[in-house]
């Protein structure tokens, strides 16, 4: 063989090598998103509603179509998203302040004894949901609670 073919042999190891090194780094990379199944966590969630429904005696409603990402991080790690839940007609502070406090009290309960939890991300049991309530929202004369959900991870 030539040194011209020894050089074009070492350059493809070369070009190969690098290829590979690219392709982990980027399987690192992705590894380390945050991926979420809605259609898990939103059937979740409207189960959770209808128990604080029943808890509470209000008229609850899950609306899907005003679930909206509110902010990720840069390194989409976590993300923050709002899920309104529908009120049959704006409360009082007192009635809003109970209603949250059914609503999270049956969530960290079902969050407790749920078996689909883990299902919820590709992260499984190192999920963390911080749930909490923004400002009431109104949309189209009708009022909604605004849960807001902190989804994220426990890199170990």
């Amino acid at each position: 063989m030539t040194i011209v073919s020894w050089f074009i042999i070492l350059f493809a190891g070369f070009l190969y090598l690098a290829l590979r090194i690219s392709e982990i780094k980027e399987k690192q990379k992705q590894a380390q998103i945050l991926q979420l199944n809605f259609p898990t966590i939103t059937a979740d969630i409207e189960q959770v509603i209808e128990e604080s429904a029943t808890v509470s005696g209000q008229k609850l409603l899950f609306d899907s179509r005003y679930i909206r990402f509110l902010q990720s991080s840069n390194d989409n790690r976590s993300h923050l998203v709002s899920f309104p839940i529908m009120l049959p007609k704006k409360p009082d502070i007192n009635e809003e302040s109970y209603i949250q406090q059914v609503f999270l009290t049956q969530f960290s309960k079902y969050l407790a004894e749920s078996t689909t939890y883990k299902n919820w991300s590709d992260k499984g049991q190192e999920l963390i949901v911080t749930p909490q309530f923004g400002k009431l929202l109104r949309y189209n004369n009708q009022y909604y609670l605004n849960l807001e959900i902190q989804f994220s991870y426990s890199s170990n």
